[in-house]
Formats: structure tokens, sequence, C-alpha cells
């Protein structure tokens, strides 16, 4: 009697797929008895998925099928779906449902910005200056300031912790000694990601009667 059967092997396939849409690859097996195509549909709810256009195997066969799976722009790290992928032949014989879990893995990125100089008075100030955390995972950054004049004080709050898409405004508090004549000069302010390169912003201080005493970037999730 003709017998129609499949199977889905995940021994050997990379689960984890970037934030956006990435491809696993699956094996698959017929396991009838009689030359046959495997119909893939996909039978779940969870994120959108591409499947390959069968082509016709022998029994015994194994072959490899690429399914794209789109996983939302914003998904976080270690954010997981459960796919189901339903298998037949041409006329349904030999349906099964397989269900295949796929887990978004880290994307490191950030943007560091900022507008116009760093105005310090007398009481020290923080710049207008800011990071936006455009990755998928939660670093803790940290912060150094160089270039400085003997007798200035940074007093850096780190390490910062940032969710995905957070603005977070620099946490520095740049003091000058007393003696300082209100000349103006460049610092370099340097952001260490755990998996990125540091990546270093020159800012210009100058002297003002007025600053600001803590970050003025504000942030909100919409």
């Amino acid at each position: 009697l003709e017998h129609a059967e499949w199977g889905l092997n995940l021994a050997e396939s990379n689960l984890e797929i970037m934030p956006g849409g990435d491809y696993i690859q699956v094996q698959l097996e017929q396991r009838g008895n009689t030359p046959s195509t495997p119909y893939m549909t996909n039978f779940g709810t969870g994120w959108n998925i591409s499947l390959p256009d069968g082509s016709l195997m022998e029994p015994g066969q194994l072959t490899y099928a690429e399914i794209y799976v789109e996983a939302p722009s914003d998904a976080r790290e270690g954010d997981v779906s459960l796919l189901e992928v339903r298998i037949s032949d041409a006329v349904g014989k030999g349906m099964e449902v397989f269900q295949i879990p796929v887990r978004v893995v880290g994307s490191s990125s950030y943007e560091l910005q900022s507008s116009g100089d760093w105005f310090i008075s007398s009481n020290g100030g923080y710049p207008l200056a800011w990071i936006e955390n455009t990755g998928n995972d939660m670093p803790q950054i940290g912060l150094q300031v160089s270039d400085l004049p003997e007798g200035w004080i940074a007093e850096v709050d780190t390490p910062v912790e940032f969710s995905p898409g957070e603005i977070k405004g620099l946490p520095i508090n740049l003091i000058p000694p007393s003696d300082w004549n209100a000349d103006g000069f460049d610092v370099t302010v340097q952001v260490s990601h755990p998996n990125l390169a540091p990546e270093t912003m020159t800012l210009t201080v100058r002297s003002s009667n007025i600053s600001f005493s803590s970050s003025p970037v504000l942030w909100s999730r919409v």
C-alpha cells in the first residue's frame, strides 16, 4: 500500500535569527514508500514565514529547506516564536504539523550625537549630547572624558544601561577649577560598548553664566 510520511530534523539547524528577518535551514526527510513532492504551508499564528516550493523526493531521501522568518524589526534579543509548518503531499496525504522554535539574537548598534557647545558655569555643567540605542540588546555603556586641562574634574555616572530604542543624555558633569580664565577648549568623550569598537566625540567647552545642572536630554517612549 502507498504510504506518505515526512520528517523534519532540527538537530543541525541554527534557529537563531536577526531582528527584522532571517533564513533558517531545516532537514526534511521523505519517509513514505513512493516518490512524492512535499507541500509546506504556514499553520501557526506566530511570525510570518516564507516557505520554499517542494521538489520530487524518493523514499528515504533527505533535503534541506530554507525558511525565511519575518521577525519584527523591533524584536528584542531573546524574543522567541514557535513556528508551525504543515507538510503533506499534493493531495494531503501524510499531513503533519511540525513546530520550530526560533530565537532572536542580539544586534548591537548605537548613535552618538550632540548639539552646540558644552557650556560651563562656575558650578559646572552637563552637555547637550546623547546616545540612542539603535540595537535590540540592553548594553551597559561606559563613558570617559579626556584632554581636560589641569584642575578640571569630570563627574561621570557610568555604566549607563539602555533599553532598545532608548535615548539618554550623557551623564557627565564637567567642573572647572576656581582659577579658570574662561578660555574655551576641546575635550574628547569616548564611548565604550561591550560588543562594539569605542567611539569618540569632540566637544568645545565654553564659559557661560548659566549651565545645565543635569542632562537636558529628555526621552519618552511613544
